[in-house]
């Protein structure tokens, strides 16, 4: 008697260990489906629609001024996200209606000068590119490249974002 008992007693924790265990992992799969089934909430994104145009001419007048002013190229050169901000809201508060439209803090603006290549400017992207942009478009980002020193005839924002979102 006392050796069923014993194995009744074994068998006992057995099951509970066992059903212990299927407990948690229908928590963690529940907890794994919850988080894949929220929506993701995109961040705020700037600038808004209504004002876009007049943003656009602003990034183009700083991609023209930065062709032949040396000093305001090194700031958007800079590594200082303040200090590129900055130079890039002086272009912004010269278009009516933008003076009281300042570049929020979450916003990210990034210049470079490319590596020299033959018929940049033209150069189309490539489809992959395309769909990967379209599929994850952040306007949060704002990544150009600068026009040579000298030339501004064809600095555009059309021409010259390179980052993160199809241009508008």
């Amino acid at each position: 008697m006392n050796k069923l008992s014993i194995n009744r007693i074994r068998l006992a924790r057995w099951a509970a260990a066992a059903l212990m265990i299927c407990g948690v992992s229908l928590l963690i799969s529940a907890a794994f489906a919850q988080s894949r089934s929220r929506p993701s909430i995109p961040p705020n994104q700037w600038p808004k629609e209504e004002i876009r145009e007049k943003v656009k001419l602003g990034f183009t007048n700083a991609l023209r001024r930065s062709a032949v002013d040396s000093n305001y190229r090194k700031r958007l050169l800079s590594f200082d996200v303040s200090d590129v901000r900055s130079a890039v809201q002086e272009e912004l508060n010269k278009i009516s209606g933008l003076e009281k439209e300042p570049i929020p803090p979450t916003i990210l603006i990034l210049f470079y000068e490319p590596e020299p290549e033959p018929d940049q400017a033209t150069k189309l992207r490539s489809k992959e590119l395309e769909e990967f942009v379209k599929r994850h478009q952040n306007h949060n980002y704002h990544v150009f490249w600068l026009p040579p020193v000298g030339d501004p005839t064809g600095a555009q924002y059309q021409t010259n974002i390179k980052c993160c979102y199809i241009p508008w």
